[in-house]
């Protein structure tokens, strides 16, 4: 799996979690990154409290995973792998909006 690492002060991680639903769809998990540089960190990432082959991403969910991975270059290969995930239409049209209006 490829991605980014990012720094976050201590007092901002309840923002965070409440944006990614901490206790509702995910839970905490530690993890272990290997840098390109080889180096090994330990992090803190979000991992599902549930798993099913039948729920796919909303469309807008997808377009910001997808501008990610473009903006800190992760392998062409793996961004055309998420490009190729089957999404569906958000049924929260306002969600949506405010969601598609966020992207670049």
């Amino acid at each position: 799996m490829h991605g980014a690492l990012y720094r976050l002060a201590v007092r901002e991680r309840p923002l965070l979690d409440r944006a990614e639903g901490l206790g509702v769809g995910y839970r905490h998990a530690r993890v272990q990154v290997v840098l390109p540089d080889g180096e090994n960190r330990e992090a803190l990432c979000y991992r599902a409290l549930q798993i099913a082959d039948d729920l796919l991403p909303y469309d807008w969910y997808l377009q910001h995973v997808l501008h990610g991975a473009r903006e800190h270059g992760l392998p062409p290969a793996y961004v055309a792998g998420l490009a190729a995930v089957p999404c569906i239409p958000d049924p929260d049209r306002e969600r949506s909006r405010r969601e598609v209006a966020l992207q670049p």
